[in-house]
């Protein structure tokens, strides 16, 4: 069995047989959770189906795109028109192999400034709702920092602070004694450490 094949057939068949929508009135319908897995064990393995529908409820209840207490009574129900669309989109992306949502490179690790401002509007967006709408209040962090710092005399003073200059999307550093980034890759190497870096 091709898996990414079989998913993708499971996941472009649940875009089928979500609860139909119309925009003109609003009108809400809703769908069993039990026909929907029925209908997904027509194309593959019980269990397989099972996962699918259990991964794709989870994320669109992330999403808040369906109604929760039809979906605490065992029943797909979407907030709105609007919602129906995000679900639909995202499951016509996921049946389809290779399909991105984004520009393949716009994760890569040196992205343009306009893209890193976009990664950082997302990252905050996503992450102030994961605090504010955590169900017990005690969300786990995504990241931990470690910061170590070092004050070198010269001569019985420090050394002479330096500018900085335009940081992404045009924030101006501050003044700031020079240093450098530690990488641990370059010292583990033996690599001397980089001189007038900060």
């Amino acid at each position: 069995m091709k898996m990414t094949s079989s998913l993708g057939s499971l996941f472009g068949h649940l875009a089928t047989v979500l609860p139909p929508m119309l925009e003109e009135d609003e009108v809400t319908r809703s769908v069993s959770r039990d026909g929907l897995a029925a209908s997904l064990a027509q194309l593959g393995p019980l269990e397989q189906g099972e996962t699918v529908l259990g991964v794709v409820e989870r994320l669109f209840s992330a999403l808040a795109l369906l109604h929760a207490r039809s979906l605490a009574q065992g029943e797909w129900r979407f907030n709105s028109f609007s919602a129906w669309l995000v679900a639909r989109s995202l499951l016509e992306t996921l049946a389809t192999d290779h399909h991105t949502l984004v520009d393949p490179g716009y994760w890569n690790p040196q992205p343009p400034d306009t893209d890193v401002e976009q990664q950082r509007a997302l990252l905050k967006r996503l992450e102030n709702g994961r605090i504010d709408y955590h169900p017990e209040k005690t969300p786990g962090p995504i990241r931990f920092v470690y910061v170590a710092w070092a004050v070198i005399h010269m001569g019985g003073a420090l050394p002479p602070l330096r500018e900085g200059g335009q940081g992404a999307g045009g924030r101006a550093w501050t003044f700031r004694l020079p240093g450098w980034a530690f990488q641990i890759e370059r010292r583990a190497a033996g690599g001397a450490l980089p001189s007038g870096r900060a």
